[in-house]
C-alpha cells in the first residue's frame, strides 16, 4: 500500500492528527519504513517535506506550532524574518526561536551578514542524546556558533 493509498483509506484529517503518536508506537524493526509516511504528514501538515513529526506537535501553542511550520517551509530564515512573514512581534518570536531551541525541534546557526549579527534557523532531525564513546549519552545542543572559518559575510 502506498502512503497516498495509506491516507486516502485512513482519512486526511485523522492521518495529520494520529501520525506522531502512531509513529511514535512502531517497533524498532518498522521505523526504517516510515520515513515515506513522515514525508506524506510532513507535506500534509506543513506545506513542506521537513517537518518531524513529533507526539507534542498538536500540543504545542499554535503560534509555536506556525513558527516551527514556517522554519520547516522556508529553512534558513532569521528568527527576524520568520516574525515579518508570521506577523509577530519580534520579542514573541524570539521566545518561540528559544523554545524550540531547547526542546531540539529546531537548530541555529549563528552568521553575519551585512554587518549584523543574525541566527539563521534550520528544522533538525537530529537524535535527542547523542551515544559518547564511554557507553553515555549527552543531550544535543540545538543552538551552536559556526566556526569564524565559515561565517558568510556579504
Amino acid at each position: 500500500m502506498t502512503p497516498a493509498e495509506f491516507v486516502r483509506f485512513y482519512g486526511l484529517s485523522k492521518f495529520k492528527r494520529d501520525w506522531p503518536a502512531l509513529r511514535a508506537k512502531l517497533p524498532k524493526e518498522t521505523v526504517r519504513y516510515a520515513a515515506i509516511f513522515d514525508l506524506a504528514w510532513s507535506q500534509a501538515v506543513g506545506g513542506s517535506w521537513n517537518l518531524r513529526p513529533t507526539e507534542d506537535f498538536f500540543s504545542m501553542p499554535e503560534r509555536r506550532r506556525d513558527f516551527l511550520t514556517q522554519v520547516a517551509r522556508v529553512p534558513g530564515m532569521s528568527i527576524y524574518e520568520v516574525a515579518k512573514s508570521l506577523g509577530l512581534q519580534y520579542r514573541r518570536a524570539h521566545d518561540h526561536a528559544a523554545n524550540l531551541l531547547r526542546d531540539g525541534k529546531i537548530r541555529a546557526v549563528e552568521t553575519i551578514e551585512r554587518g549584523h549579527r543574525k541566527m539563521k534557523l534550520f528544522p533538525t532531525y537530529a537524535p535527542q542524546e547523542v551515544p559518547l564513546g564511554d557507553g553515555t549519552t549527552s543531550p544535543v545542543n540545538s543552538s551552536r556558533k559556526v566556526s569564524p572559518d565559515l561565517i558568510v559575510a556579504a
